[in-house]
């Protein structure tokens, strides 16, 4: 029993409204059915079968009386007997040559035993049979047998619009009488299809309340503990059952991400469901859950498939896991125009980058796709054109570039975007849709790594800022110091500026280039923009790795560049490291610049006094009013800083003491 069905009063309902389910067997030989019907032993489930097997081959007489022998015997003992009427009752229609036996057999039976005999009547749809069995409805007889005559009554004649009286289905019989055979048998079908079509409506309405009992049973199920709900759903006989676990695990999937293990097992076997709709389904959701088992499961449901519908939920998985089993069925579904072309076509094309096509198979993916008109081209088809074809096939893709399906789109840039040819339209049609910006990237960095190129890029509209980044920095360090200066002179954004100024700092260009007598003085000239941008926007810290990582500084530097010494000061006063900042040795401005950047620190009034001490009248009038002016604005944002801790900016240098720094070097370091 599955965990729902202990928790859902519809399961009962459910088994009511299906009504019992007609019994096929295979044809055995009728003894081994007979021993096996006899074998009190065996299980009621095989016994069962096996009355079923010998109903099948009533027609023999020897088979006939068999059964006749069977029936005869007590029910109450181990004979087969019971089997023979459940087999029986379970019947929409039971072979007429049988009537006999069971007409022979009910005036015999005691009491006790007549209900089991009239259950098997009901499935003999004649006259005969109603009239025995409404001689079983009489108030004389015990309360079970005449329900049972009711309802041999209601399931031989297909009304149920008739109640239980006895007197009231004599008088429906005695119209009956007054018919011909034909007409009869007419009256028993239209009350039997009206009562089905009533059974389908009622049956379609507790399907409904069923789902949503389950749908809120999961919802009250702790998410630990819903792996087996729906594993029990899944593995369930009623298709309704199954059909909302299917939808609960896709549920499932889109809020938490993940499920049980034995949820995608079952859902493998559900590969194999009657319904295509169930398959289809189950395709996708194995898609998503990848158990273990998918790749050869997918690939053997994959090679049985005859539906479309399902054949393309199934191809779409299969192309997540290519193998060369099913290179014909991949081809077979791509030739056949309908709903699983399209992704026959991604499974090819994923067998492809697999390698598992070999020339003769890529040759007729190749022809099979040359047949699709331009409209009906796919992602993957514009791969195949532009990657096994030819030059002719190629230029069919290039109106492609700006077709208004964002995915066709994408696809076509990502096939051309090796040739040369198309460098033009690639970006032309990036400037269309910012989505080609990563792509337009790529295909400049392969036709053209110049300093045009990357101004090229840089003029593309961009998705967002981490993508054009991406793309920007990847091309930059293809250029040489020389040109990805020239291009960081031409860029306004002072953002990207930075962004490409710290490519010319870089380890693996240092490491290329700082040997390079030619190349140095770019490097020089880009060192120091970044590390004067740097100081600007208060990092200090960020301006001083800039110049100390450089090829001007440390053992064996090459020739600073001019303003080195200078700059570098600034950034050792902005963090307060005098000593160094003095044996930097620069002048007065420097020191000055570096009060500037610092100016929010708490160590900023006693750089700036150190500035007056040190230089003293050698600053000038200009330059000591600047120094004072700053010292007020370092009092004032001392002075508004809440009690308490100081709350420091995130680009400052290492908090001081905010005591006199010192002219002997005393200050931090």
């Amino acid at each position: 029993m599955g965990i729902w069905r202990r928790n859902s009063a519809w399961w009962v309902l459910a088994l009511v409204a299906g009504g019992a389910t007609p019994w096929s067997y295979g044809v055995a030989p009728s003894t081994d059915w007979l021993t096996v019907l006899r074998d009190g032993s065996a299980a009621d489930k095989t016994r069962l079968q096996a009355a079923q097997a010998l109903l099948d081959q009533s027609a023999d007489e020897a088979i006939r009386e068999a059964l006749r022998g069977e029936i005869a015997r007590p029910l109450a003992g181990s004979g087969g007997g019971p089997f023979v009427l459940k087999a029986l009752a379970s019947r929409a229609e039971a072979p007429p040559e049988l009537f006999a036996i069971i007409a022979d057999r009910l005036p015999k039976t005691p009491a006790e035993e007549q209900s089991k005999v009239l259950g098997a009547l009901g499935s003999f749809r004649s006259r005969e049979a109603a009239r025995l069995a409404v001689e079983y409805a009489g108030d004389e007889h015990p309360d079970d047998v005449r329900i049972a005559a009711f309802q041999a009554l209601r399931h031989l004649s297909g009304r149920d619009d008739i109640p239980d009286d006895a007197k009231a289905w004599q008088e429906w019989l005695q119209r009956m009488d007054g018919l011909s055979e034909e007409a009869w048998r007419g009256e028993v079908l239209r009350a039997l299809a009206k009562r089905s079509d009533a059974d389908e409506t009622r049956i379609n309405d507790l399907s409904l309340k069923l789902a949503d009992a389950l749908r809120r049973l999961h919802v009250s199920t702790p998410p630990e503990e819903r792996g087996p709900l729906l594993e029990s759903m899944l593995t369930d006989s009623e298709p309704a059952v199954r059909n909302t676990g299917l939808e609960l695990v896709s549920r499932e999937l889109s809020a938490s991400g993940a499920i049980g293990p034995g949820v995608g097992e079952a859902i493998l076997n559900l590969l194999a469901d009657p319904n295509p709709e169930v398959r289809m389904s189950a395709a996708r959701l194995v898609r998503q859950l990848a158990p273990d088992r998918a790749p050869e499961v997918v690939t053997r449901a994959l090679l049985l498939e005859h539906d479309p519908s399902a054949a393309a939920a199934l191809l779409t998985a299969a192309a997540r896991w290519p193998n060369p089993e099913q290179i014909e069925t991949v081809l077979k579904w791509l030739a056949s125009p309908g709903p699983a072309r399209d992704p026959a076509c991604d499974a090819a094309w994923s067998l492809y980058k697999s390698a598992h096509l070999d020339s003769d198979n890529q040759e007729r993916l190749l022809t099979l796709v040359r047949t699709w008109n331009d409209d009906q081209l796919t992602p993957s088809a514009c791969s195949v054109l532009a990657t096994l074809g030819n030059e002719a096939d190629r230029l069919r893709l290039r109106p492609l570039l700006f077709a208004r399906e964002g995915s066709v789109r994408n696809s076509v840039v990502e096939a051309l975007l090796w040739y040369p040819e198309f460098l033009d339209d690639i970006v032309k049609a990036a400037r269309d849709d910012q989505d080609l910006f990563d792509a337009a990237s790529r295909a400049l960095l392969q036709h053209e790594p110049t300093a045009q190129g990357l101004l090229t890029l840089i003029s593309l509209p961009r998705p967002s800022l981490d993508t054009a980044l991406a793309g920007i920095t990847r091309l930059a360090r293809a250029l040489n110091a020389t040109d990805l200066l020239q291009v960081t002179k031409d860029v306004k954004d002072d953002a990207l500026r930075v962004t490409l100024l710290k490519q010319l700092t870089a380890d693996e260009r240092e490491m290329s280039e700082r040997a390079d007598p030619r190349m140095l003085p770019a490097l020089g000239e880009g060192m120091m923009t970044l590390a004067d941008l740097q100081l600007t926007a208060r990092e200090p810290d960020q301006a001083l790795i800039t110049l100390e990582s450089s090829p001007f500084f440390g053992p064996g530097a090459a020739p600073a560049p001019r303003g080195f010494r200078t700059l570098r000061c600034a950034a050792l006063a902005a963090l307060g490291r005098i000593d160094a900042a003095d044996e930097a040795g620069g002048p007065p401005e420097a020191w000055i610049r570096g009060l500037e950047v610092s100016i929010k620190q708490p160590y900023a009034l006693a750089l700036g006094a150190e500035i007056k001490r040190r230089f003293g009248a050698g600053l000038g009038d200009d330059l000591e009013k600047k120094v004072d002016g700053l010292l007020k604005l370092a009092a004032s944002a001392r002075d508004s800083k809440p009690e308490g801790p100081a709350k420091r900016d995130a680009s400052a240098g290492p908090d001081t003491s905010a005591e006199p720094i010192a002219g002997t070097g005393s200050g931090p370091k």
